[in-house]
């Protein structure tokens, strides 16, 4: 094999491994992405269900928590795949979001690796004091 041929094979090697290590890359930043928007809506549904005042009906808080879920979610592009709070004993908001990965090669090869990204986070909605009514 003459020196143009090596250097050829080794061109075709070299875009093929650059190829799947941006794919690799951009999905590990897609998971991690997701992770922190997880966690952050979870946050927000918990200060939204705290924040409603007090004697709020516990449907009502939930449909707030749900709302304020899904709003951080798409900010980043993102989906609710899963919203429940659970007002009972264990008072705490769980969350799924869903994203994908722009990728150039894996998504054609397996779908479900590029397109199926997932992170849950669970949250307890902080105690909020009501504030004092102003005295006349």
């Amino acid at each position: 094999m003459s020196s143009f041929g090596k250097l050829v094979v080794l061109i075709v090697v070299l875009a093929i491994i650059g190829v799947f290590a941006h794919d690799g890359i951009e999905i590990a930043k897609a998971q991690k992405d997701v992770r922190n928007t997880a966690h952050a809506a979870a946050s927000d549904a918990a200060y939204a269900i705290a924040s409603a005042p007090v004697g709020t009906p516990a449907a009502v808080r939930d449909q707030a928590g749900a709302t304020a879920a899904a709003k951080e979610a798409a900010k980043s592009g993102d989906v609710v795949e899963t919203y429940n709070y659970d007002s009972g004993i264990a008072n705490t908001v769980h969350v799924t979001i869903g994203a994908s990965a722009d990728t150039w090669i894996v998504s054609h090869i397996d779908k479900k690796i590029a397109e199926d990204i997932k992170s849950s986070a669970s949250v307890t909605p902080p105690v909020v004091q009501p504030t004092p009514a102003a005295q006349p």
